[in-house]
């Protein structure tokens, strides 16, 4: 559930817990490689880190939907939380162990975690390699011991467990430390592995049969369960045993502890000769008096308690095991630092929620305040030390509902649950009865509601409704005295162990109750986690059928509001909710500003907090929304213009698969006008930005001449009208037209980001209508309608008669992928721009801006039958890339074409590379047509004279 770093304050290099982040497969097998780049944890031998360049093609290989980090949802809401973890789930954008059950999938994250960190932490000696394996033995012994099979998780854990690895200022683990919580009492694992694996000498001394021969066994009715096999665990545990340290005598020890639960549970009751209840096989008890060296007469007397005792025996056992861990693997060496892992349940809510549930919820309630604390003690500390003008964060503080559960005074249910089993500890219905009286001085909580035998508290992850019977039986969990006195006869060394507690029948004072025992462990945790530095796994079950593809939105919706997501979100994003370096930031949008890119590329000089500070004022973006730091931008709710444009779509209009593309950017300056020299300059000369030109370029004695067809003010400008399908057609539709001119129809590749800017520029004065048939305005007084229809036959869209006929796009709700990393440049000079060479690099064919425009015919000869063409194209110049993505490539080089894009840009693979190629730097290689056999033609006729 929870992973935290206990270790000095944080470094200023040190990254930051950003939101609720999606967990990622370790892939130990790649770890080592890591090893060899960066060194190990704790090595200083080198304070520069050395990256392999990334690799574009695994963004690139498949489109990104939703969002990673969810505090920068645009809606923060539980139905917002879900709609995007569908959408990632659907795009398999989150991991999935398949494991279909998030109780074992926090287990088996923190199975995960231990053994990244055991291989890429430090240290190669005998010593450390031991307690890396002591430390990675640990999860299959108390697998075996602390977990069960469940109505809905084959291998749940019915333990909370906080494990603390300790490492000295080398990096090198040198200890841990295991805290264990709630012991829920149920069959475990290790019962069946036992009964069904075990060895013979255990079969003869302690007369172990199989499980269908034990009543705590065989009554649930499921002796095997699919996915686990009982006898490779019992083997995997033995050898976890032994790794620990675990003596031969203390194996055969613990097992004499299982062998007696298991004994006990067959002790059976029938009435006698005289209607009292007598044991009906004394031969099982005498076996147990035998194993355990007690008096069988004297636990013939305790057989009514028999399932108290098997439960304090298995308790305390565990317990056991878990010091006797701890002793194995306690710190050598002085520890420096600390990484704990908390793998603890999660919030329950079930149709009944009995004492256990009460403690679980309130475990869950305290590591929530925690959380809150931690998050806003983080950010709080970073605008500190960023020098960040900020005001304190309001946020709904839960520490009502711990009070509710474990105060004092006024008295919460602990307090209340404990005088009731201490005035009718003899009666439990009596000590129910008492407990709910008590319950009466909480009805001004506003978190707590009495419902005569129930009671409701107003959890932070929800309403659970509490059921009063048994609460104050299992809050006592203790042994009559009886059964202590009679452990202590025991001639068995071990089970006098279990039991240290010496009986005191004088004593007055009353022992903890699990209540006292689950706060004052809950309290000590809390303490542990405030000094560190949490990160937090939730883990989510999507369905209840064991489908990887199946995502059930009730079911998560409901996980989703038990987890807190939503509230933890709103945590997160209550100050700044996005926070970058400068130069980061500068690298990431240097674009949105023309003082710091020259026709897309990166022209800045000054320092990269003044070039920060520059982006975000050229992007209009309120002051109030943002601040600079010493070393960071500050930003509250922050959207890019790309963000902007899917807004304006709105997921009402299907997508371009290129216009999705991580290389794909928002760069403005298509015509080169910010490039001296050239046609772009004399655009930039005859226009101004406050119209919409429409220019025609015509040849007229061989020279281009470029003509104004049109010039619109924006503010006639009223709005803009698109398909909702994937096609590039744009309707702008004009204020009084006239009786030549009206509406605007033109096509154009860059659609999204022309409405988009222009909306930007008109602000709310400007409508964006998506619809599949759009009227338009031809001249004044005379109207028109354009339909657009899909046809799968038709590869680019073809307007014909106010028709246009596209085939289907992408699903209208895709996102564009993120922009892949820029290559780092081997100067930090400014790169200029260099003027396109018209010997070398020939210009892109332009296409009219308007269907209005006059298209030149050109009379050619009858075109020849198609030659028949492979995938492969030569190059006819040099290319070298100028943006990740990019395929580069020599004059001569054979590439193979893997798709066409109508925009220009190919996608071709060369030797193992793949990237994307202007098409007018490739000549396609085309094979002549076979000739088919024919008959030898005729000899042609003699011509005619020509005549003049």
């Amino acid at each position: 559930e929870d992973c935290c770093e206990i270790s000095p304050p944080r470094a200023n290099n040190s990254p930051n817990v950003v939101g609720v982040s999606v967990i990622r497969p370790l892939n130990i097998d790649k770890i080592r490689v890591i090893r060899s780049q960066v060194g190990d944890i704790g090595s200083s031998k080198s304070s520069e880190k050395k990256f392999e360049k990334a690799d574009w093609k695994e963004k690139f290989s498949k489109k990104q939907v939703g969002i990673s980090d969810m505090t920068m949802l645009s809606k923060v809401n539980n139905d917002a939380i879900n709609e995007n973890l569908k959408k990632r789930f659907e795009n398999h954008e989150i991991y999935d162990l398949g494991i279909y059950t998030d109780q074992i999938l926090k287990s088996y994250t923190g199975k995960n975690l231990l053994e990244y960190i055991a291989t890429v932490s430090g240290g190669a000696s005998s010593q450390i390699k031991e307690i890396k394996d002591m430390v990675l033995a640990t999860n299959p012994l108390l697998e075996s011991f602390g977990c069960a099979k469940t109505l809905r998780n084959n291998n749940s854990s019915r333990h909370g467990k906080y494990l603390e690895i300790q490492f000295n200022s080398q990096g090198e683990p040198v200890g841990a430390v295991i805290t264990n919580y709630l012991l829920e009492k149920r069959n475990f694992h290790i019962f069946y592995q036992f009964t069904k694996a075990a060895s013979p000498e255990y079969q003869d001394q302690f007369g172990i049969q199989g499980p269908e021969s034990y009543l705590y066994t065989c009554k649930s009715g499921c002796l095997d369960v699919d996915g686990i096999d009982d006898t490779k665990d019992y083997s995997e545990t033995l050898e976890a045993m032994s790794i620990i340290g675990l003596t031969q005598s203390e194996q055969d020890d613990i097992f004499r502890m299982l062998a007696i639960i298991l004994w006990l549970g067959n002790v059976q009751f029938e009435e006698n000769k005289d209607g009292n209840a007598a044991i009906s096989d004394e031969d099982v008890t005498n076996f147990i008096a035998y194993i355990m060296e007690i008096d069988g007469d004297v636990l013939i007397k305790a057989s009514a308690v028999r399932d108290a005792l098997a439960k304090a025996i298995y308790n305390n056992l565990f317990e056991w095991i878990v010091d006797r861990i701890n002793s194995a693997l306690r710190s050598r060496t002085t520890a420096s630092h600390v990484i704990g892992v908390l793998d603890i349940y999660g919030f329950e809510i079930f149709e009944e929620n009995s004492f256990e549930q009460l403690c679980i919820n309130y475990v869950n309630e305290k590591l929530q305040q925690i959380f809150i604390e931690l998050t806003l003690k983080t950010e709080q500390e970073e605008y500190v030390k960023e020098k960040i003008k900020w005001t304190p964060i309001e946020f709904f503080d839960n520490k009502i509902v711990c009070d509710l559960i474990e105060g004092k005074r006024p008295p919460g249910i602990f307090a209340a649950l404990n005088d009731a089993c201490a005035t009718a500890h003899a009666d439990s219905e009596a000590a129910d009865n008492s407990f709910v009286q008590r319950l009466g001085f909480l009805s001004s909580n506003p978190h707590f509601e009495s419902r005569g035998s129930k009671f409701l508290v107003k959890h932070y992850a929800g309403d659970v409704l509490y059921t009063i019977s048994g609460m104050t039986d299992k809050n006592k969990d203790q042994l009559v005295k009886d059964l202590l006195e009679l452990i202590e006869s025991s001639g068995n060394k071990f089970v006098r162990q279990l039991f240290p507690n010496k009986v005191d029948r004088d004593s007055k004072k009353r022992p903890p109750t699990i209540g006292d025992k689950i706060k004052s462990s809950a309290n000590a945790l809390v303490t542990n986690l405030m000094q560190a530095r949490p990160s937090y796994i939730r883990t989510i079950k999507p369905n209840h059928n064991k489908s990887p593809s199946e995502y059930d939105q009730k079911m998560v919706l409901h996980q989703i509001k038990y987890l807190g997501l939503n509230e933890n979100i709103r945590v997160r994003r209550a100050g700044f909710a996005y926070r970058q370096t400068f130069e980061k930031f500068l690298e990431r949008f240097y674009l949105l500003s023309k003082k710091t890119s020259y026709a897309g590329e990166y022209t800045w000089r000054g320092d990269s907090k003044t070039g920060a500070e520059r982006v975000l004022k050229d992007c209009g973006i309120a002051t109030e929304e943002w601040q600079m730091g010493v070393t960071k931008v500050f930003i509250r709710h922050p959207e890019t213009l790309r963000d902007y444009g899917h807004q304006i779509l709105d997921e009402r209009k299907e997508r371009r698969r290129f216009s999705l593309l991580s290389m794909r950017k928002f760069m403005g300056d298509y015509l080169f006008v910010n490039i001296p020299g050239g046609s772009g300059e004399a655009l930039r000369n005859a226009c101004d930005i406050g119209a919409l030109y429409i220019v025609i370029s015509t040849l007229e004695k061989k020279l281009l001449t470029m003509n104004v067809e049109r010039k619109i003010p924006l503010v006639m400008i009223k709005g803009a009208s698109l398909s909702h399908l994937r096609d590039d057609w744009v309707i702008l539709h004009i204020d009084n037209p006239t009786k030549e001119l009206g509406d605007l129809i033109f096509s154009c590749l860059f659609k999204t980001e022309f409405v988009t800017h222009l909306s930007e520029l008109k602000g709310n004065r400007f409508d964006v209508n998506i619809s599949e048939s759009i009227e338009y305005t031809k001249k004044i007084n005379k109207t028109a309608t354009m339909k657009f229809i899909k046809d799968e036959n038709v590869k680019d869209d073809v307007y014909k008669s106010h028709t246009v006929t596209v085939c289907s796009g992408e699903p209208s709700n895709s996102l564009s992928d993120p922009p892949c990393p820029r290559k780092e440049s081997s100067s930090t000079a400014s790169r200029k721009p260099q003027k396109t060479s018209k010997a070398t690099k020939p210009k892109v064919t332009k296409t009219p801006a308007s269907i209005n425009a006059q298209k030149t015919k050109t009379v050619t000869a009858n075109k020849p039958s198609a030659p028949v063409s492979t995938k492969n194209s030569t190059a006819i110049y040099d290319f070298a890339t100028e943006d990740s993505g990019e395929l580069p490539f020599n004059k001569g080089d054979v590439l193979e074409i893997i798709e066409k894009d109508d925009n220009g840009w190919w996608l071709a693979k060369m030797n193992d590379d793949q990237g994307w190629v202007p098409s007018n730097y490739l000549e396609e290689i085309k094979v002549a047509p076979v000739p088919t056999r024919r008959n030898k033609p005729p000899p042609p006729a003699i011509p005619t004279k020509a005549t003049s």
